[in-house]
């Protein structure tokens, strides 16, 4: 059950909060941007009457805003708020206060916020950013994963979920081998192991549930998969949406790209997650939209070469944006030196700064 947003009530151990620099990034952040949209955002998501009351959505939020500024896991950042006074005065509860379980943020998370809810989050930090003049100009716009490390993660996420749950059986559990990249065996070594941990599981587990049985089917799809016999086949069976993708004429990588449109001042307006095989250009009219839906006025785009298409231009052009991208040499005649670029308006234009991610 969701209840009203609650007021801290100041202890007398708040005193410790004066030990937090006046210019420390979180106390920026908590001046810059309000969070209180939370509440309203997931309120659908909680039952009105019935229920234990719930954490303060917005305390959870906080906690997850941490956990990515500092790419912390769930439970590393609970331990980490636990006894940082700055993340502690963040999440705007005592210094004696206890902070959340790891599990009810695992739950607001994907239960509450859910990944529907980014586009909303993003748009409401834009509009807070422009309101409060810290967006002056903008500008438009996974690694690979080897097999072995694929298999190694694996067998750590199975092994690291049942070990937390169950204490008393990491004794039982086979241990993971100590194997090289350069081993010519070292990925059978790996797949042998991962198969006989997902057996001990079974076999000490046998009515396992949650957490675990999402590492374990994971686990038993990968060593099942017939597909194994390639590299791909390994990549695909723990993730069916990726793809392969090209960070160059040699190089490829297994994954997602972020298309990300942000301002000069590196704050992110848009957010596109595509697999590794799309087409970079394609998505810029989704960021120009995006970004234009979260308040940005866009006068310019700077990207490269792969969103330089004859329609990304022509699309520019009819909406009067000033595009300063090189020519792919492919598409236009000329080669890739040539860069278009028609500036026009004053100082106080805003652009748009497209990237791309792996």
């Amino acid at each position: 059950m969701l209840q009203p947003a609650k007021q801290l009530t100041l202890s007398f151990h708040a005193e410790l909060y004066t030990l937090v620099p006046e210019n420390h990034m979180l106390r920026k952040i908590h001046a810059a941007v309000d969070f209180g949209f939370i509440h309203k955002l997931v309120e659908q998501s909680y039952c009105t009457y019935y229920g234990r009351p719930a954490n303060e959505p917005e305390l959870l939020f906080r906690l997850l805003f941490l956990q990515t500024l500092y790419t912390l896991s769930d439970e590393r950042v609970v331990q980490e708020a636990q006894v940082n006074l700055a993340y502690k005065w963040f999440i705007e509860i005592n210094p004696e206060d206890s902070v959340p379980d790891a599990s009810q943020l695992s739950r607001f998370r994907n239960h509450r916020l859910g990944a529907s809810q980014v586009g909303d989050v993003l748009k409401h930090v834009v509009s807070q950013c422009i309101e409060r003049g810290l967006v002056k100009s903008t500008q438009a716009g996974n690694p690979k994963q080897r097999p072995l490390d694929v298999l190694r993660d694996a067998a750590k996420r199975l092994f690291r979920v049942v070990t937390k749950r169950h204490p008393k059986l990491e004794k039982k559990l086979p241990k993971l081998p100590h194997v090289k990249s350069e081993q010519t065996d070292a990925e059978p070594i790996m797949l042998a192991y991962l198969a006989l941990l997902g057996e001990t599981v079974e076999e000490l587990l046998p009515d396992h549930e949650g957490a675990v049985s999402e590492k374990l089917g994971i686990a038993k799809q990968i060593v099942e998969d017939e597909r194994l016999l390639s590299h791909k086949g390994i990549l695909s069976a723990i993730d069916p949406d990726a793809r392969f993708g090209w960070k160059s004429n040699s190089k490829s990588f297994f994954g997602y790209k972020e298309h990300i449109a942000m301002t000069e001042e590196e704050i992110i307006t848009a957010l596109v997650v595509t697999p590794g095989s799309t087409d970079d250009g394609k998505q810029l009219p989704v960021l120009l939209e995006q970004a234009t839906a979260n308040g940005v006025s866009v006068n310019e785009i700077m990207a490269d070469k792969a969103y330089s298409s004859k329609g990304n231009l022509a699309k520019m052009k009819t909406e009067n944006i000033s595009p300063m991208v090189p020519l792919h040499p492919i598409v236009h005649e000329g080669g890739e030196r040539q860069a278009t670029r028609l500036r026009s308006g004053s100082s106080a234009d805003r652009s748009l700064n497209i990237k791309m991610q792996r």
